[in-house]
């Protein structure tokens, strides 16, 4: 029991079994690591490394508690260079899963092998096999039913898994990994690639190809113990993502999680990023072993520095360096160079964002009027019906006028009302997007070319598991090679968007934590909202400002938009009236 509890710590989910063998392989100098995982990883997990392997009499004691062949001193505990010891990771697998063990050493003739679980061995013999170590991990939980029941979907746990190798090939360009799910390989990394090279198959070409490099030394006078090296690439602004998944941290090649290296890259990008929106980067921080505590967290996903506020620097700096030194200008793209197709609009003024090649839309609860005197921006949001709603409901409002360009102010009854205009439009999509599928009358937006979309591994472990959701949206999707898909469509409300960026993001949102809390109507229609909301900035006509209040009004939550955030603020008319000094 003791020994369950313990591991508990170190195994909670399919990817710290990955983690710990995979950190275990990385120790035994291979060059080539093999990943293969069945239902998520909850089937099985098999990690195969042609490493140095391990002695036919040692089998057993690796899985000792506490037993390393990696620590020879005590001083080695004050800087510890390997990623972690063999008796912490696989004692604690045995403890919750049934794990064969097989290894062959350089000067063995074959190798052996030994099979454990929570009951110690169950057998042992020798195996025919190359020079290198296989662990195959099965039953994960089966008899530990409060910490199997907390497990996430099969897709999402594989997600989890994917993201952690695409982690490690970052970190150790030096080794080839590979990556297979359910019978498929998914990720192969290529030995001795350029980072760039490996952020391309991480993340896209495209991306990878923007990205600027971060090479620099933050050198003090007092020792080389202060010494501290940033390494590692960095999205340029006009590349975000709408989470912070995409920052990713080694300290001497260890993956680590920290929010103060994150805070460290995002205030280097302050005043170029919208707000919401994270960079994308890759970091490797090389520091003496001496000055990181990697011994803080049972899983050493965290670490403590000696130094917090000099690593804090060392980052901020040479990122906020690599920015300056290598930001582009961001092009313009002239909308007179897009093809429009039949319900396009010809003459249409230049955009600065990208134009999507339009078709009519299908299955339009209502036409958007083609009268020039008529149509309005806004009027890409459909008008959601008249319908009686809660006591949520707003008063009737005039529109007075716009504060900044980004809020709407309006008189009501009882006093004054500022209305964040992105925000509102976002709860205007969100009730449209829910009610059209609940309706069962999503209007789709074909293009008249496909547009050919790269993806990520995270990105397409979240795809897997939500295609049928994402198509009765309307997405339509087509596989074009390994990681690319062929955009066929996209929801009507995103016609105006870029389909790659609009795709891509809905990705990540889908794929992160902050979507669990919904349902799959809601995530759905959550990952489209913002493509198509006004942005903070934009000047609106008096006729703009008082449709978008109009159908603001017809919502539900008038109050909040779909993320929680609120939609306005009201000062009341007594307030005015005491401040003023006209009451008492």
């Amino acid at each position: 029991m003791a020994a369950k509890i313990a591991a508990g710590e170190v195994i909670d989910r399919p990817v710290s079994v990955v983690k710990e063998l995979v950190e275990n392989a990385v120790d035994s100098s291979a060059t080539d690591i093999s990943v293969a995982i069945a239902s998520g990883g909850i089937k099985s997990i098999r990690v195969t490394d042609n490493g140095s392997g391990i002695p036919s009499g040692e089998l057993e004691l690796a899985f000792k508690r506490h037993a390393t062949s990696k620590i020879t001193s005590l001083d080695d505990l004050e800087r510890i260079a390997t990623l972690g010891f063999r008796g912490e990771a696989l004692a604690s697998i045995s403890a919750v899963a049934t794990a064969k063990l097989s290894s062959r050493t350089a000067y063995q003739t074959a190798g052996s092998f030994v099979v454990m679980n929570s009951d110690g061995v169950q057998s042992q013999g020798r195996a025919g096999m190359s020079q290198g170590t296989t662990v195959l991990v099965t039953d994960l939980f089966k008899d530990i039913p409060a910490r199997f029941k907390f497990l996430k979907s099969e897709a999402s746990e594989a997600s989890r898994i994917t993201t952690l190798i695409g982690c490690m090939a970052f970190a150790y360009p030096n080794i080839r990994f590979s990556l297979t799910v359910d019978g498929k390989q998914i990720f192969t990394s290529k030995a001795g690639a350029p980072l760039r090279e490996t952020a391309a198959l991480i993340y896209s070409k495209e991306v990878a190809s923007s990205m600027l490099d971060v090479d620099s030394e933050l050198d003090t006078p007092s020792s080389e113990r202060h010494r501290v090296k940033v390494l590692g690439l960095i999205s340029a602004p006009t590349i975000q993502r709408m989470t912070r998944a995409y920052l990713t941290f080694f300290i001497n090649r260890r993956l680590v999680q920290s929010r103060s290296l994150s805070a460290a890259v995002e205030s280097a990008y302050q005043g170029m990023l919208m707000t919401g929106r994270h960079p994308v980067a890759v970091i490797n921080i090389e520091m003496p072993y001496e000055n990181v505590d990697v011994n803080v967290h049972p899983t050493k996903a965290e670490v403590r520095f000696r130094d917090d506020g000099l690593v804090f620097a060392a980052v901020q700096r040479s990122v906020r360096a690599a920015l300056i030194a290598g930001t582009p200008v961001p092009p313009m793209v002239s909308s007179s160079a897009v093809k429009v197709g039949a319900g396009g609009m010809e003459g249409a003024p230049p955009q600065t964002h990208y134009q999507p090649q339009n078709t009519s839309a299908q299955t339009i609860n209502r036409p958007l009027s083609t009268d020039p005197q008529q149509s309005m921006p806004i009027g890409a949001v459909p008008v959601i019906a008249a319908q009686t709603t809660m006591l949520t409901a707003l008063p009737s409002l005039r529109v007075l006028g716009q504060l900044g360009g980004t809020y709407v102010v309006a008189e009501g009854q009882d006093g004054m009302y500022l209305i964040d205009q992105h925000a509102a439009h976002e709860r205007i999509n969100f009730d449209h997007a829910m009610k059209e599928h609940r309706d069962k009358r999503v209007r789709v937006q074909g293009l008249l070319e496909p547009v050919v979309v790269q993806i990520t591994p995270h990105q397409q472990s979240a795809y897997i598991s939500s295609k049928a959701a994402l198509a009765e949206y309307g997405f339509l999707l087509e596989p074009f090679g390994t990681q690319t898909y062929l955009v066929r469509s996209v929801p009507a409300m995103l016609a105006q968007s870029d389909p790659t960026k609009s795709l891509t993001d809905a990705l990540d949102f889908l794929g992160g934590e902050e979507s669990r809390q919904y349902d799959w109507e809601q995530r759905i229609a959550l990952s489209l909202v913002c493509h198509n909301a006004i942005r903070a900035g934009k000047s609106m006509t008096m006729r703009e400002m008082e449709e978008l209040v109009r159908q603001l009004e017809e919502t539900d939550l008038p109050h909040a938009c779909p993320h929680g955030r609120p939609t306005m603020l009201h000062v009341s008319q007594a307030h005015l009236e005491r401040e003023f000094g006209r009451r008492q």
